[in-house]
């Protein structure tokens, strides 16, 4: 089973700047109607609510193509927007814990949020419930869960890892949030 995200989009149509008035787009991807973009989100770095995250089941059979089986969107309405360093920023980096709660750096909104149930549910989620936000995290791009569980996050505005430990696990534990490099990580440049 992989989980993937998926990238709606939202452009003005002929009025869109890089839309010729007249003639075939060459951008168009073949098939595709006009005004139903062409794979990114809003230009300009506006912000749309329209990120999601869809499970997808694939099949593998021996050295043949996998297939779809199934997708099912577990959580939408994520911001996201383009940005020239990154090109798209929205909902990344998402691991399953043991559990199947699916975390999701919702970068736009500088949160972490959980999505329970990400691998037997059929219905969105939407947004998720909140892990934490802001605090540590500036950016939150990247993430992985430790052997412990928590979770490791990596802040594309300063590079920093922030650490945190879910809901769940700080019922169990003293739990807490700590930034800086797991031990026996090499440092980063540029970090002090």
């Amino acid at each position: 089973m992989t989980i993937r995200r998926q990238r709606r989009i939202d452009h003005a149509g002929s009025s869109h700047p890089e839309t010729p008035r007249h003639g075939r787009d060459p951008d168009r991807r073949p098939g595709a109607r006009p005004g139903r973009g062409h794979g990114l989100v809003a230009g300009g770095g506006a912000v749309v609510n329209r990120g999601t995250v869809v499970r997808i089941v694939l099949h593998t059979a021996g050295s043949a193509a996998p297939w779809v089986v199934s997708s099912t969107i577990v959580g939408s309405g994520f911001a996201e927007r383009t940005d020239p360093a990154a090109l798209a920023v929205g909902p990344t980096g998402e691991p399953v814990s043991a559990s199947g709660t699916l975390y999701v750096a919702d970068t736009a909104d500088n949160r972490i949020a959980a999505i329970p149930d990400a691998l037997t549910r059929m219905r969105t989620a939407f947004t998720g419930m909140d892990v934490t936000s802001n605090g540590r995290l500036n950016s939150p791009l990247g993430l992985t869960l430790a052997p412990d569980g928590d979770i490791l996050t990596v802040n594309a505005a300063d590079g920093r890892i922030v650490e945190t430990t879910p809901p769940a696990r700080r019922l169990r534990s003293s739990g807490s949030t700590r930034v800086g490099r797991r031990p026996g990580a090499a440092p980063s440049s540029g970090s002090s």
